[in-house]
């Protein structure tokens, strides 16, 4: 469970929602959508925004595989962890308020995942950067 992996895993993830949410948010929506209200102009916008910064930040955590410890990589990995800690919160609350589906558990799996990794390798690079 190595920062590479991390960034690796996490580049894919926003990689696939990124170009997802980017091109056709109506059909990345369908899939979760339990109200089958589909996404209005302005929802569209928010979707392919939010597209667009995943794709972003599947770019930077690319180019993070093969960086030494520093404070900018430790910075990454907190902006990360915390982003995937607030998207389980909001996907948990979107499924208990009946706007997602059963679907929505895998985000919330798959988050909730990332962030434990997050939150392990920041106790190992706060030790790197002591040293």
């Amino acid at each position: 469970m190595t920062a590479k992996n991390f960034f690796t895993v996490e580049g894919i993830v926003c990689l696939l929602f990124g170009l997802g949410f980017l091109l056709s948010p109506n059909m990345i929506t369908a899939l979760y959508d339990e109200t089958k209200l589909g996404l209005n102009p302005l929802g569209d916008l928010y979707a392919r925004t939010f597209g667009a910064l995943l794709a972003a930040a599947s770019v930077s955590n690319f180019i993070l595989r093969d960086a030494p410890p520093s404070i900018g990589r430790r910075a990454w990995i907190v902006f990360a962890t915390i982003g995937n800690v607030l998207l389980a919160i909001l996907n948990i609350k979107a499924i208990m308020q009946g706007v997602q589906n059963s679907m929505g558990w895998s985000s919330v799996l798959l988050v909730v995942l990332l962030a434990l990794w997050g939150g392990s390798l920041l106790s190992k690079e706060k030790q790197l950067a002591l040293e």
